[in-house]
């Protein structure tokens, strides 16, 4: 999934510090929608070394900071002992601009594909959409979402609940109130042929909109049902 051109990759020093510039002006690039109404484009290195991902942008053309969330996450993440993917603040050159944006070395290169809990539920034909998980409280579906993983996944239940665990205490720490189902799940190691604990990101507090507020049935930790923590 890397891009055929080459990217170009500086240093630039800003208030003392050395901030990589990655230059995407040239790259063939791909993004995705993202549930605040806006648009994100994420990227990867020619040598399929670095994942870069640039600021929100919500509908009306309003910038979010959800990249400073991201760093601000994955440094919790470290101080706790909490495996996650290590973000780094990045200036990206597109559209004849520099936005804002993190980048993190791509897990992929170890042989490890991240596949959503939904795309992982889906296989075993079980849903978050039934009745039954939507009555559900929160700490009735992290125990739900823990049976799935250690039964399907075949992992060690304990470390099934730290994970969730981990990802609560983490959305809590940051206000993310973005959690659902396509932005945590599992890891498939193809050198070792079975299902592991994945690290944890996508940590950046998105805005409740009308869009978001559609998909409430989806998220695990809502803000009003942190307080149960």
């Amino acid at each position: 999934m890397s891009f055929e051109n080459k990217s170009k990759e500086l240093l630039d020093r800003i208030n003392g510090q050395d901030i990589m510039i990655f230059d995407c002006e040239s790259l063939e690039e791909y993004f995705i929608r993202s549930g605040t109404g806006g648009f994100q484009k994420k990227y990867f290195t020619a040598d399929g070394k670095y994942f870069i991902k640039e600021r929100a942008i919500l509908s009306g053309g309003v910038e979010m900071r959800d990249w400073l969330v991201e760093i601000i996450a994955s440094d919790f993440c470290e101080q706790l002992n909490i495996p996650c993917v290590k973000q780094h603040e990045c200036n990206i050159k597109t559209n004849s601009k520099i936005v804002k944006g993190v980048y993190s070395l791509n897990f992929e290169n170890c042989g490890k594909s991240y596949i959503s809990f939904e795309s992982f539920l889906n296989k075993f034909k079980e849903t978050t959409d039934s009745d039954e998980f939507i009555r559900m409280d929160t700490i009735e579906k992290i125990y739900w979402c823990v049976e799935m993983l250690h039964t399907y996944g075949k992992i060690e239940k304990e470390k099934c609940l730290k994970y969730m665990l981990d990802l609560a205490v983490i959305d809590i720490l940051v206000g993310n109130m973005d959690r659902h189902v396509r932005n945590f799940g599992i890891f498939y190691d193809a050198y070792k042929m079975c299902y592991e604990i994945p690290l944890i990101f996508d940590n950046a507090v998105k805005q409740n909109t009308h869009t978001e507020r559609k998909r409430q049935k989806h998220h695990l930790v809502r803000t009003r049902q942190t307080k149960g923590f």
